[in-house]
């Protein structure tokens, strides 16, 4: 529960962070940003192809797995939480700045379905590597060798947001892009 807390208050604040920096762009960067992420010919947002969209994915996912591995990652997952807020707010109003109105439309079909499916994986596995890396901590301190850490249900809830995310992955690359076109009007 503590792991929870600590990670949900720093994903908040990521949040707000992300959302008052991205009030701070400039009004003529909206173009360069519109370029980012719409094709010049036709201005139909690119996809950023499967490859991309699985490594942003699970980027952020398997820091989360590989810090439940060390004794101090425990220290280091609310910052990651942090972070992950941070980047998602800060892109999303950045885009609903760039593109007014239908800005947020654009901004969930791009950032909020993929992220509707992929953060719950991220608390998920970010609650399980708190605990491990926290008893494995523990453990050092203690030089006690009681049961494992990381039993079956560890790995199976690894493999399930493995799955998962290559869905959000796939949603990301081939349907967003055709969801936030419409949503600005391209299509």
């Amino acid at each position: 529960m503590i792991g929870f807390l600590f990670c949900a208050v720093f994903f908040f604040f990521g949040i707000v962070i992300g959302a008052i920096s991205a009030c701070n762009i400039p009004a003529d960067e909206s173009a360069v940003l519109k370029g980012f992420f719409c094709s010049v010919q036709s201005g139909v947002f690119k996809p950023g192809g499967l490859s991309g969209s699985l490594a942003k994915a699970f980027l952020f996912h398997t820091i989360a797995v590989l810090l439940g591995f060390s004794a101090i990652g425990f220290i280091f997952l609310p910052l990651l939480s942090f972070v992950r807020g941070f980047f998602i707010t800060f892109a999303a109003a950045a885009i609903i700045a760039a593109f007014g109105k239908s800005g947020i439309a654009v901004a969930f079909a791009l950032l909020g379905l993929p992220s509707l499916i992929a953060l719950p994986c991220f608390f998920i596995l970010s609650l399980q590597a708190f605990a491990a890396s926290y008893s494995l901590a523990a453990r050092l301190f203690r030089r006690s060798t009681a049961s494992s850490i990381y039993r079956k249900d560890y790995f199976v809830s690894c493999a399930v947001c493995s799955a998962v995310l290559i869905f959000s992955a796939l949603i990301e690359a081939y349907l967003s892009p055709l969801l936030a076109s419409l949503a600005a009007g391209k299509l």
